[in-house]
């Protein structure tokens, strides 16, 4: 009884474990199709209209996404926070690093910020409230929280201390900069590999220093 008993108990345990992995490989099936990671991602300078109609242009490359990522000073609570803002020209329409709304307005209205749900959390902030951005030119705005949204790119607020927005590009004109992108998220044909991505990351590169901008990160 007590040797059908463990295999029992060794099958059950078996199953559980298999289980968990079929569980957390759905989870993480279901976070790659949400936010459709990009094979590679870069920070540079600006890049004009011209500049990202040649990068898209570059064999290997199946979508080229350009958005304009910015760090303000968040002033809430009496608190002064780091924000990174992302403004793009269409959430709705984006295919890679996707961005999920979850309560209030979508996509970000003119004049109002959305937070990513696990910053409004980090910053103790509810929907409505209003905050002051400020630029690091000394620019200030006052925003109101008009939603949250999901975003599984970037590193989890509570662990990074760094926030994270969602804005209009005309909004991001209001803080005093200028809407040229500066971060560019690619993704490559079907069936390509880590060093395909590699190959194709670094001849974007070499476009875009041989332009006379700078390459601040790329992963």
């Amino acid at each position: 009884g007590l040797v059908v008993l463990s295999i029992a108990i060794g099958v059950t345990a078996v199953g559980t474990v298999v289980g968990a992995r079929a569980l957390m490989g759905d989870a993480l099936a279901t976070a790659r199709e949400q936010g459709r990671f990009p094979a590679a991602t870069l920070v540079t300078d600006p890049v004009d209209p011209p500049l990202l109609a040649r990068l898209r242009a570059f064999p290997g490359i199946e979508a080229l996404e350009a958005r304009r990522l910015v760090s303000v000073r968040m002033d809430a609570h009496g608190q002064r926070l780091e924000l990174t803002l992302t403004a793009a020209p269409s959430f709705e329409s984006a295919r890679l690093a996707r961005i999920r709304p979850e309560r209030g307005a979508w996509p970000p209205p003119e004049g109002g910020l959305l937070l990513e749900r696990d910053s409004l959390a980090a910053a103790g902030l509810r929907l409505e409230e209003v905050v002051r951005l400020t630029a690091p030119g000394g620019t200030s705005r006052i925003l109101r929280v008009e939603g949250t949204a999901h975003d599984v790119t970037p590193p989890s607020a509570s662990t990074s201390g760094v926030l994270s927005g969602y804005v209009t590009p005309g909004t991001l004109r209001s803080l005093g900069y200028a809407s040229g992108p500066n971060q560019l998220h690619i993704a490559l044909a079907e069936g390509a590999g880590r060093g395909d991505a590699r190959l194709v990351a670094a001849s974007v590169r070499a476009e875009i220093e041989g332009s006379g901008r700078a390459v601040l990160a790329a992963t």
